[in-house]
């Protein structure tokens, strides 16, 4: 990773939680980030999430973590092709994860059984997005039918089939095909006979959420602080 002097370090949280698992204090984080005492308090927001560090600042942390942190970067997916499961490496941070679950009775008691996910990842400024249904589902039958069925592994990530792996998209991108999933749920074309409106609202408030965060400028999302007119 080439380090630029003024260039903002979107890993900083990532890497101050590297830090305080490997037994380093705030004052001890901000001495090597090359703050001064009065601004160890910039360390929680660091870690909070509140706000990024410059990569000159993180070089020390770059140096010792970055290797944890591309192997925390690194996911399994599988996939069926021609019959046969297959295995792929994504590179990239899982920075939204959403399931669609349905109500199933089993002996008299109600539970949600989810069927359906998305999972966005962001490698830099680019994404992934990737359809995962669990398997053993067949669209079509009822849930009770199939439930013994689906996969019910200890290790939730293997009871996944991946699909729809998209090459790296844009903020403009990863947006478009966002909304797009979320009508297909809601129209029950992306998982039929089942609709998941709120499910598709809630995905692209979140991702939206999230890039704001980041801070990506939104053209849909308006401003109105400052403003004396509110909206109804």
């Amino acid at each position: 990773m080439k380090i630029q002097g003024n260039k903002k370090c979107r890993d900083t949280k990532r890497l101050i939680k590297l830090a305080i698992e490997n037994g380093m204090t705030n004052q001890e984080i901000a001495a090597k980030a090359g703050l001064s005492k009065k601004s160890v308090a910039q360390v929680s927001r660091w870690r909070n999430g509140e706000a990024l560090a410059f990569e000159r600042q993180m070089r020390f942390f770059i140096k010792e973590f970055g290797d944890q942190l591309r192997r925390k970067s690194e996911h399994l997916l599988c996939v069926e092709k021609e019959g046969k499961h297959q295995f792929i490496k994504l590179t990239g941070e899982l920075v939204l994860k959403h399931t669609a679950r349905v109500p199933v009775s089993i002996e008299r008691k109600q539970v949600h059984v989810a069927i359906h996910r998305f999972l966005i990842f962001q490698k830099s400024t680019h994404f992934y997005v990737v359809s995962q249904t669990r398997k053993g589902f067949e669209p079509g039958y009822t849930i009770g039918q199939h439930l013994g069925k689906m996969a019910h592994c200890d290790n939730e990530d293997a009871n996944w089939l991946s699909s729809g792996i998209s090459k790296l998209l844009n903020q403009d991108e990863i947006i478009d095909i966002t909304d797009s999933i979320a009508i297909e749920l809601a129209e029950g074309r992306l998982i039929p006979n089942h609709n998941f409106e709120f499910l598709g609202q809630e995905l692209r408030y979140c991702l939206r959420r999230y890039l704001m965060k980041e801070g990506y400028a939104l053209s849909d999302v308006i401003d109105i602080s400052g403003k004396e007119e509110i909206i109804e």
